[in-house]
């Protein structure tokens, strides 16, 4: 996961212990409770031997099933931890996956031409070249009229060296 989306997640989760508060009491207990276990050992020992000691084993034997029951509790406890922060993970990400995925193809429709675009791109462009035949057949008409025009004026000046059968070729040009 790259940091942007770690940080997406973090504050995602702060909110989620916001919101819900018996879990940010719960992790805010945790974080308070003594995690050195070497010290909850050493001071086990010392009860179970002040208490054994003192002829009141059976008592001893309670609290010892109890802190077995309870250390087998919070394992079973820590590992449903673990499953559900990891399916939290899991999903988180997948839900990131879906949004980044629902962003990047508006982001992509939205640079893409609407058909409306489209149509009138096509629209612009056939305007254009219609404007360009129109242009090239006034340029033709306007050709064989100073064609037409110059012959005439060849002929009323009287030389005789024009052929009508030029002004045919030129016409076809």
């Amino acid at each position: 996961a790259s940091s942007g989306e770690d940080i997406l997640f973090q504050g995602a989760y702060r909110e989620a212990l916001e919101q819900d508060t018996s879990l940010a009491e719960a992790v805010r207990a945790s974080e308070h409770a003594p995690s050195d276990e070497e010290a909850k050992t050493e001071q086990w020992g010392k009860i179970f031997a002040s208490l054994t000691g003192s002829a009141n084993t059976q008592k001893a034997q309670e609290y010892h099933q109890a802190l077995a029951k309870l250390l087998g509790d919070t394992q079973k406890l820590l590992r449903m931890y673990q499953v559900a922060t990891s399916a939290e993970w899991q999903l988180f990400q997948a839900a990131y996956q879906e949004a980044s995925k629902v962003h990047k193809e508006k982001e992509k429709a939205a640079a893409l031409p609407s058909e409306a675009n489209l149509k009138l791109a096509f629209a612009y462009q056939d305007a254009i070249e219609l404007q360009m035949q129109a242009h090239r057949a006034v340029v033709s008409i306007a050709g064989k009229t100073q064609a037409q025009l110059d012959f005439a004026k060849l002929r009323k000046n009287g030389d005789s060296w024009v052929n009508p059968g030029d002004l045919a070729k030129m016409l076809q040009a």
